[in-house]
């Protein structure tokens, strides 16, 4: 039995090490258990799983953030970012004033600018890589996004 669950410990910690940049596939690990009418466990079963890490962060990335702002809807992508951050805005009422804002963990404001319909991008390039939050206020509303810059 110990020797089990020093075999289940290893194999978490190997799979919660962090990822080499030049490694291309993970192996995900899944325990599922087996009960008899009683309610004991009959049997344990650990099955493994080679994913890619290149389409599981791909997949990840192409997935906007997607969220309705009164009538408006908004797009933000890619989210962890590398430098270009895209925020698409539908639906904006002229007579509103949407504005957007960025603002470090440390709560410092980074940016402000108003928002148009359509595309609004942010370059991200010079920012340190670290959590960001994105602000976008409409009269006494607001919407905040954690962004990631890698």
């Amino acid at each position: 039995m110990k020797s089990t669950q020093i075999w289940l410990l290893i194999a978490f910690i190997c799979t919660s090490l962090p990822v080499m940049k030049s490694q291309t596939t993970a192996t995900e690990y899944t325990v599922s258990y087996t009960y008899d009418a009683a309610g004991n466990r009959i049997t344990r079963t650990l099955s493994s799983k080679v994913i890619s890490i290149a389409k599981a962060k791909q997949q990840q990335e192409e997935e906007p953030i997607e969220d309705k702002f009164g009538v408006q809807v908004i797009k933000i992508f890619p989210n962890p970012t590398r430098g270009d951050l895209n925020i698409d805005i539908t639906n904006l009422n002229p007579k509103e004033e949407l504005r957007m804002e960025l603002y470090n963990i440390n709560g410092t404001q980074l940016y402000n600018a108003r928002v148009q319909e359509g595309s609004n991008p942010l370059d991200m390039n010079t920012y340190p890589s670290t959590v960001y939050i994105l602000r976008l206020v409409s009269g006494t509303q607001a919407m905040e996004y954690k962004i990631v810059k890698e």
